[in-house]
């Protein structure tokens, strides 16, 4: 629907509305809304969310804010701990960010602006995570984007007064900056109560005067699932359960180094998802025959400019065309399945080719990382890439594989 569209049609309800009963306003701005709602899952048991809406009062929406943890091997969430809005108990209470979806303007965030149309559950969604996680001086933590959350669940909550509301849960897979962020926040508040209490008082609930979030705090999937931390909202549970199986397929290629190998139509699947994310997709190429530090640190300063770190292998005929029959030592699958074993890394691919030009092509990556020792050169490839970054290069900072198979012939040769 275009902007001007949407703007005449609120002309249009603004000049008939005090001829409407209020219900039938209400069934105005709901099928308004359906133009603009997002498509349910599969496992979804609405046909479609804004018409069977019809007859209840509300839609609100949440989202889990989730990423996996390389060094621990686990995807962790970000819970907000209950402010004293929502009364005090002898247990601490979590939920995750959430609320209301305005059906009759936009209140905008920090990458939406205002207007007077009406408000798509994603929008608000990343309206009331921006709410919610706040730093000390009242601006978000992190800035969302309503088009990096991704729709998990869908269903409606009957309550004992007779209000029924649609209620979606998404999740938002949290990059690399905006992990570090909250990281930082939560040092902060642990190791300054008031700068703790000055981050809660922006959370402030006009009608108690409290603030509804307490602390943010990262936590494990698992522990909610086995109940060890309880839930403000009880409901939130399932979500829970339905994004770890979501995530589940993609941590796999994270957690085991063989499933990290990979030909090339699965890795633009894997591409096309954290493209979704918005990930910044990094890759690199090289032989790796004989792992060295100046390998691992290459890949690690890789790893700092990316969210996801792709690195292809040279297969055993390019090495021998390009370095001579006595090479490689190690075979195309062992050399891959060695940096598999990386926590740095994200995916590999074997290539048959001499440049690589058909894998950059097929998974247009946002950086290409090659060594220092190309500065001025042509590199093949770069117009396929959005970016060249160039790093040290190993083997002037370290060794190199030759050095070491020298070494190793010359006992007395020193290798620097």
């Amino acid at each position: 629907m275009s902007e001007n569209f949407a703007g005449s049609l609120v002309d249009v309800f603004k000049a008939i509305a005090p001829h409407l009963t209020p219900e039938q306003q209400k069934q105005v701005i709901r099928d308004f809304v359906a133009r603009s709602w997002p498509p349910l899952p599969s496992f979804s048991t609405l046909s479609h969310a804004v018409i069977e809406e019809t007859q209840k009062a509300s839609v609100s929406g949440g989202a889990l804010l989730t990423f996996f943890d390389k060094a621990e091997q686990k995807r962790k969430i970000v819970m907000i701990k209950a402010g004293a809005h929502y009364g005090q108990t002898e247990d601490d209470r979590y939920m995750i960010p959430g609320g209301f979806t305005n059906l009759s303007s936009t209140e905008g965030s920090s990458l939406v602006p205002p207007s007077d149309n009406p408000e798509s559950i994603f929008v608000s969604i990343a309206r009331e995570i921006e709410e919610e996680l706040i730093t000390v001086n009242g601006a978000p933590l992190i800035n969302v984007d309503p088009s990096r959350l991704q729709l998990v669940d869908t269903h409606t909550i009957s309550f004992p007064w007779g209000e029924k509301r649609i209620v979606v849960g998404a999740a938002l897979d949290l990059d690399y900056r905006e992990i570090a962020n909250i990281k930082d926040h939560i040092q902060l508040c642990l190791s300054d109560p008031m700068f703790r209490e000055q981050a809660a008082s922006h959370t402030i609930n006009n009608d108690s005067g409290f603030p509804e979030t307490d602390s943010i705090e990262i936590l494990e999937f698992d522990d909610f699932l086995s109940g060890q931390y309880k839930l403000l909202h009880p409901d939130q549970l399932s979500l829970i359960e339905k994004a770890k199986k979501h995530y589940e397929q993609f941590d796999l290629l994270t957690m085991n180094p063989d499933t990290k190998i990979v030909n090339i139509e699965r890795l633009q699947n894997a591409t096309e998802k954290w493209k979704h994310n918005q990930s910044i997709i990094g890759i690199t190429s090289g032989v790796f025959d004989i792992v060295h530090p100046g390998h691992i640190s290459f890949l690690e300063d890789a790893k700092a400019q990316c969210d996801r770190l792709i690195v292809i292998i040279a297969s055993d005929r390019t090495v021998q065309i390009a370095k001579g029959q006595d090479k490689p030592i190690i075979s195309e699958e062992k050399r891959a399945r060695t940096i598999a074993g990386l926590q740095v890394v994200d995916a590999v691919v074997i290539s048959d080719e001499i440049y690589h030009e058909n894998i950059l092509r097929a998974l247009t990556p946002d950086i290409l990382f090659k060594g220092d020792d190309y500065a001025g050169k042509t590199i093949i490839g770069a117009d396929l890439v959005k970016g060249v970054h160039l790093i040290p290069c190993a083997e002037k900072l370290f060794y190199s594989s030759s050095a070491l198979i020298e070494r190793i012939r010359r006992p007395s040769l020193e290798v620097k």
